[in-house]
């Protein structure tokens, strides 16, 4: 098996949306579940290592596009003044990723591309301050860890040989800021903070 070798992408900006409900219980304490929505692409590009087998692609690279991020969490917080809500979180994330290897010889060409769905799980914390009745800014981090998966390519255009099959290994890091509105329908199921 090949080694495809690894890249890191930075500086992405996304956006999105979530939807969720709470319950405060206990005086302090909140727990609630809330699904989230990021859409948009994070991008990466990385040369191939020095490989015999990939000699006569020139000086291969490979671009990788994240596309989307969905989540499902539960949350767990506890309310340290009535305003300011710390909390962490943790559930199921999903993805979607194309990866497309590029030769260079005898001129630039599409090798071999994949697209993949990945499943995983996320975990992560913030914080959330409410600045005005039923209005709050949060500011949280998640990782999310999709494992290891077999990605099977497919040949480009005029490519001579089998397309490979790669393992490949996906996390993501977000740092996220945002604004919510608290709807609190039911007073006594929805958080008071």
């Amino acid at each position: 098996m090949l080694d495809f070798g690894s890249a890191d992408s930075g500086g992405d900006f996304i956006g999105g949306g979530q939807i969720g409900c709470d319950y405060q219980f206990g005086g302090n304490w909140v727990v609630g579940v809330q699904g989230m929505f990021d859409f948009g692409n994070t991008n990466s590009r990385n040369n191939l290592p020095p490989d015999a087998r990939l000699a006569a692609l020139g000086t291969p690279y490979q671009t990788t596009r994240t596309r989307d991020l969905y989540t499902v969490t539960g949350r767990l917080g506890y309310l340290f003044t009535p305003a300011l809500l710390g909390y962490v979180k943790g559930g199921g994330a999903w993805t979607d990723t194309n990866t497309q290897v590029y030769g260079t010889l005898p001129f630039l060409f599409l090798s071999e591309s994949a697209n993949s769905s990945r499943q995983g799980w996320t975990i992560g914390g913030g914080l959330e301050y409410m600045f005005a009745k039923g209005w709050s800014v949060f500011g949280e981090y998640n990782y999310a860890d999709f494992g290891r998966k077999d990605i099977v390519f497919t040949a480009g255009p005029g490519t001579l040989g089998a397309p490979n099959i790669v393992s490949t290994r996906l996390n993501m890091q977000t740092a996220l800021v945002g604004v919510n509105y608290k709807f609190n329908w039911a007073s006594p199921v929805v958080a008071k903070y």
